[in-house]
């Protein structure tokens, strides 16, 4: 696959099935979690180990906003 026609975030989660990626994977800056739950439920990974630096900015963030952000 060619990773220019990789549209969003979302198609990530077939270039993960794609590459045979099954075992376990890391997402680095996770917010509130609406991606890593994606990743989880739509990709063949067993464990995923979700990062992110908690700052204050985070209890600004709702989640309707990251529901934008994520395109849910």
């Amino acid at each position: 696959m060619n990773l220019d026609l990789i549209a969003n975030r979302i198609e990530l989660l077939n270039l993960l099935d794609e590459l045979n990626l099954t075992n376990e994977g890391v997402e680095v800056g996770v917010m509130l979690g609406n991606y890593s739950y994606r990743i989880l439920t739509e990709s063949s990974l067993k464990r995923l180990y979700s990062v992110d630096p908690w700052d204050i900015c985070c209890l600004l963030y709702t989640s309707d906003a990251a529901d934008e952000l994520d395109g849910v």
